[in-house]
């Protein structure tokens, strides 16, 4: 595999669906009844996309995990929403979350979701960076289908 590029990213907002969950919950859950599979349903049956005031205009979905228990392994909160200009108005039953400036190793992703986003995070397992554990995202092109995903993987370094 080829190391992926390292990239700096200025601070971005988004506003959509959260779920407390860990990488052994999505483990242990049937195909497609995982509590990332969960949070998906729940982020298109919320319509988050006509609920949001303020769009940022790339019309990007991102999928942001935060507030790490400890490290890769433990809980964290994944929020699935979509890039805003402005905190200002959330809607209710929706959470605003910011994310800092941080450097990132960036991993490509493109292919069908169930398997290229999968395919991408094992190949972040596999490498040896120092990650930080704070915001690692994944942010889907609009031009994104259910059958085949244009997206990327940001996962945050440590300085």
């Amino acid at each position: 595999m080829t190391s992926p590029e390292i990239i700096e990213v200025p601070a971005l907002r988004a506003v959509g669906a959260s779920i407390r969950t860990s990488n052994q919950a999505q483990i242990e859950a049937k195909p497609g009844q995982g509590p990332i599979s969960t949070l998906w349903q729940t982020f298109t049956d919320l319509d988050v996309g006509k609920r949001v005031p303020n769009p940022h205009v790339s019309g990007e979905v991102v999928a942001i995990y935060h507030d790490y228990e400890s490290d890769a392994t433990g809980d964290y909160t994944l929020t699935i929403g979509l890039r805003v200009t402005s905190l200002h108005q959330v809607p209710k039953g929706l959470e605003g979350i910011e994310v800092p400036f941080q450097r990132y190793a960036r991993f490509p992703v493109e292919g069908p979701p169930d398997t290229a986003i999968p395919g991408a995070w094992q190949a972040v397992q596999e490498t040896d960076l120092d990650r930080a554990c704070t915001f690692d995202l994944e942010i889907y092109q609009p031009d994104s289908t259910a059958e085949m995903v244009k997206a990327e993987i940001l996962v945050a370094l440590n300085d």
